[in-house]
């Protein structure tokens, strides 16, 4: 069971009981849980929601490591096998169909998650024809709640990351510039398309299909 598979089974298990995970690349916890990393830059970490969190500090959590990582492996951080270290099964919090619609609410945020977004674009990689079910569970807790993961959008998806890696096939890192134009809600544009017209692009295209 690798990173994304561990997070969605917590996710779905604790949507169960009216609970809202918060997860990030070595931890799960409930969404009312304090906050792990506090920022060191004024003005940050102020957020009602933050404070609202820190008041309630549900101590829910779920710990785990990377099993036989290796730091400068081009193998992306998502897809490594990973090992359960700890848990903590208690709740403070209500797990009321309130609460939980609540945290629902307030857990989306308006940008987007580069480290998220990042781990949709190497699966693809791996698997271009990863389920449609599967891509939109990775990329809804990345992307800004205003977002529709429709059909259309995924298929668009799909077509600007298959360009990005024939663009780009020794990639590993996303810039916020570059999964922003990824995740338009747009259909793709005429000079996107005619990227494809480049010999070798179209060959390392034709690869990734193979």
């Amino acid at each position: 069971m690798n990173r994304v598979q561990i997070q969605q089974a917590a996710e779905y298990f604790c949507s169960k009981w009216n609970i809202q995970t918060y997860k990030n690349s070595s931890c799960i916890t409930c969404s009312y849980s304090k906050p792990i990393y506090q920022s060191s830059m004024k003005g940050e970490g102020k957020t009602e929601s933050s404070q609202f969190r820190k008041l309630i500090s549900c101590p829910f959590i779920i710990r785990y490591g990377k099993v036989e990582f290796k730091r400068n492996s081009k193998q992306h951080n998502g897809v490594y096998s990973v090992y359960v270290t700890s848990i903590i099964a208690k709740h403070t919090c209500l797990m009321s169909n309130s609460t939980y619609r609540v945290a629902k609410k307030t857990s989306h945020s308006s940008k987007l998650n580069l480290t998220e977004v990042s781990t949709a674009v190497n699966y693809l990689k791996i698997n271009p024809h990863l389920e449609a079910r599967q891509l939109r569970n990775i990329l809804k807790d990345c992307i800004p709640a205003s977002f529709h993961i429709d059909s259309t959008f995924l298929n668009n998806f799909r077509r600007r990351v298959a360009i990005h890696h024939a663009k780009h096939p020794d990639s590993r890192n996303l810039t916020h510039d570059v999964a922003t134009h990824l995740t338009k809600r747009c259909n793709l544009k005429t000079y996107e398309i005619e990227e494809l017209e480049d010999p070798i692009i179209r060959n390392n295209f034709r690869t990734m299909y193979k």
